[in-house]
């Protein structure tokens, strides 16, 4: 199978966003965006993983918390962000090293050595890429 029947199997933003399978792909295609943006801001190679908190705050802080089920939690709100952005990839919406971008420039000039203010900008960076993602897709009309 190919990228290109990846984003035919998965047509449908609504039932996308949903399907589990593809948040699975998000999931790995979201530490790796992260991890990328963690580089380029600290301008050294490094990797981390997101959590669900930080990306559940981002999709409510960017005004699309709406698109998602109602009466889930953060854990499915996680699984529902990492489902738009690996539509997002496959649809070619988006790609890797510009949504790797986004996360850095919210991350620049994080103190490092406070995890919470770098999930604080994690956080922001997530809810840029959220709305660079719907501005493209116009995903409030979905």
């Amino acid at each position: 199978m190919k990228v290109r029947e990846l984003s035919e199997r998965y047509s449908n933003p609504e039932e996308a966003f949903l399907n589990n399978n593809l948040a699975k792909l998000g999931d790995v295609l979201v530490n790796l965006i992260y991890s990328l943006g963690l580089s380029i801001a600290k301008g050294q190679a490094d990797g981390d993983k997101i959590s669900n908190l930080v990306l559940s705050k981002a999709l409510s802080r960017a005004n699309l918390r709406d698109l998602a089920p109602s009466r889930v939690d953060r854990h499915q709100l996680g699984d529902f962000v990492e489902a738009i952005i690996a539509y997002s990839w496959v649809h070619e919406i988006i790609g890797i090293n510009e949504a790797a971008e986004i996360l850095a420039e919210a991350l620049e000039k994080t103190d490092f050595s406070d995890r919470k203010k770098v999930q604080k900008a994690a956080e922001q960076g997530f809810k840029n890429l959220l709305l660079e993602i719907s501005d493209r897709e116009s995903l409030e009309e979905n």
